[in-house]
């Protein structure tokens, strides 16, 4: 028996077995590049990391692992920068009142977005706003 609970004959069973193969490396670049297409096209519609492994048709975790080894960083932190990204774009346009906003990057609640807003960048939404205006 092993150190990892695996015994000699279990071990032998996956012996040249690889990892991964090469034909699933490639799916795994290709449903993550399309994930994050679709992630800077609609940062709105993806709320946690459970919903985009969904769609990736994989577990919440798989999905993490897969994700992290084709971008390196979470899907929880990419889609976290494609908001921020997204929301920032968004305050530029006067036309749009911040609950607009907030609900174009999928809060529900502009309270929440704007608290949000604030952890990730240092300024509230408004603050953020009134900041491009002096530029």
């Amino acid at each position: 028996m092993t150190s990892y609970g695996i015994n000699d004959n279990e071990k032998s069973a996956f012996a040249g077995c690889s990892p991964l193969r090469p034909d699933t490396k490639i799916r795994h670049v290709e449903i993550v590049a399309r994930l994050v297409e679709r992630i800077h096209q609609q940062p709105g519609f993806f709320q946690r990391r459970g919903d985009i492994a969904f769609e990736a048709l994989m577990s919440p975790a798989h999905f993490t692992r897969v994700f992290k080894s084709v971008t390196g960083q979470t899907p929880q932190n990419h889609l976290t920068e494609a908001k921020k990204q997204h929301s920032c774009e968004l305050l530029g346009n006067p036309n749009l009142r911040i609950k607009q906003i907030s609900a174009r990057c999928g809060f529900v609640n502009q309270n929440h977005f704007s608290a949000w807003f604030k952890k990730q960048t240092g300024q509230s939404p408004s603050q953020f706003r009134a900041a491009l205006r002096r530029i």
